[in-house]
């Protein structure tokens, strides 16, 4: 008859035999995560390349066409903030050049003579030399003597002097007091107290001097900084401009129906976006493809944890009789599983190469343009190089396949659609039409609004942080 120890044996079997289905589904997991993250830089890139094509240049009729094609309708209220944001710029930077601090701004924060730098130095300087006074108190027997406030006399009563006795606090006390006055080298507490708390009230004092000049001659900085920044953001408006609306429509396509703008974009731009609404759909199925090993895995390490607990029990007793035919659960489940395991991983591995590898996108577009929607696993399944697992698995795995074939009443691919395109439509017109646009035009004078050159900013503000950034250690309150 089988013992426990039996079980514990077959028992290991099959956990090395799960363990080893879970590895080899966590190896295809992998791959799936590497084709998603290809893919995902694929649509990024194609819907980049859109908006790069729709949006060339900033033109108000241009954008007005781009709105009919895509559907993004906020381009005109960003296009009208960015206008509002250019004239804001030009205002503040009117106020900022008509500011005080910024027209003294060499006087305030020149790095060596500037009134503001020798304030902060004056008073980093008190900080340092206060701080290197302080650290001569930084010791136990001082802090000792301090805290229990040991240059006054106490009354400690009957019960307390007996308790000071007992604990030796009197002896304690004189050998810090004793301590303290030798390394310090004064004749009483008194003295050294009064000389460490007036060097406490005077950093206190100089730090927050220190602090507050390095806020004013920060304030005169960040005004030199954004003057720059503002100068730098209105000369190129026509670029910042154009980047912030291609960003936003770019943040628009990703959440668009792509279908829709393929019937209504012009020539140019029809294959990027069947490419962009093809890499879309690579990007759901593979996610498909990884919940489905994402469960199987699951299943693998489940049927571990359930063995491993018997397996626990079994171990306590390993010479008792083992009850029941155990083998099935132990051996033959295993075996049929590594079988299954297997094809899962062949029929995931054929779906994800046929997918990530298709790249047929002008055909895509061809079959797009047609009169007949279709199931974009289906034209994916037609350009492959190998043929796709049997529907009986993969309608489990692409959550959409099985609507699509109840729907359209097909019990399997139907191949007819793509073929009957094979030879359907013309090569696409690359000309996006900028040629129709020009380029608008956002003239800006710069003024420096004051007698010094303005070409040292720069270095004003960038030394006065520099010394900021130097000077930025706190220093003890202690």
């Amino acid at each position: 008859m089988a013992t426990k120890g039996d079980g514990v044996r077959m028992a290991d079997g099959a956990i090395r035999a799960y363990k080893d289905q879970a590895r080899d589904l966590s190896t295809e997991f992998d791959e799936l995560d590497d084709s998603y993250a290809n893919v995902k830089g694929e649509l990024d890139q194609a819907i980049e390349n859109i908006a790069v094509g729709l949006l060339p240049i900033c033109n108000a009729e241009l954008f007005q066409q781009v709105i009919q094609e895509t559907g993004a309708l906020q381009l005109t209220n960003l296009w009208e903030e960015l206008q509002q944001g250019r004239e804001e710029r030009k205002v503040r930077n009117q106020d900022i050049l008509a500011s005080e601090d910024y027209q003294r701004r060499e006087m305030l924060i020149h790095p060596t003579t500037g009134e503001y730098t020798v304030k902060i130095v004056e008073h980093k300087e008190f900080c340092d030399s206060l701080n290197s006074s302080l650290k001569r108190y930084d010791f136990k027997n001082f802090r000792y003597c301090y805290k229990n406030k040991l240059h006054r006399p106490k009354e400690h009563g009957m019960f307390g002097g007996f308790w000071r006795f007992v604990t030796m606090a009197e002896s304690r006390e004189k050998s810090a007091i004793e301590a303290t006055l030798k390394r310090l080298r004064v004749s009483s507490l008194d003295e050294a107290f009064r000389t460490y708390e007036a060097d406490q009230k005077s950093m206190k004092f100089h730090k927050k001097e220190l602090k507050d000049w390095k806020a004013k001659s920060e304030g005169v900085s960040n005004l030199i900084e954004e003057r720059d920044e503002n100068d730098r953001w209105l000369k190129n408006f026509s670029n910042e401009a154009r980047a912030e609306m291609r960003k936003n429509l770019q943040w628009h396509l990703r959440r668009a129906d792509l279908e829709s703008i393929h019937k209504t974009i012009r020539a140019a731009g029809k294959i990027l976006v069947a490419t962009a609404h093809a890499l879309a759909k690579k990007l759901e199925y593979i996610e498909n493809m990884k919940n489905e090993l994402r469960n199987e895995i699951r299943d693998r390490e489940k049927r571990v944890d359930s063995i491993e607990r018997v397996k626990r029990k079994w171990q306590g007793k390993p010479w008792a009789p083992l009850y029941g035919d155990k083998s099935k659960w132990l051996v033959k489940v295993p075996k049929i599983k590594k079988g299954s395991t297997r094809k899962r991983i062949r029929w995931v591995g054929t779906m994800r190469r046929n997918i990530h590898g298709y790249h047929r996108y002008d055909k895509y577009s061809h079959y797009m343009d047609g009169p007949q929607a279709f199931l974009a696993y289906d034209a994916f399944s037609y350009g492959a190089e190998e043929r796709m697992p049997y529907e009986g698995f993969t309608r489990g795995v692409i959550t959409e396949m099985d609507d699509w074939r109840q729907s359209n009443g097909q019990e399997k691919a139907d191949f007819s659609y793509f073929k009957g395109m094979r030879k359907a439509g013309d090569e696409y017109d690359e000309d996006w039409g900028w040629d129709e646009y020009e380029e608008e035009q956002f003239d800006y004078e710069e003024h420096d609004g004051d007698e010094y050159d303005s070409d040292g900013d720069d270095d004003f503000a960038a030394a006065a942080l520099a010394g900021e950034a130097d000077d930025s250690h706190s220093y003890d309150e202690s």
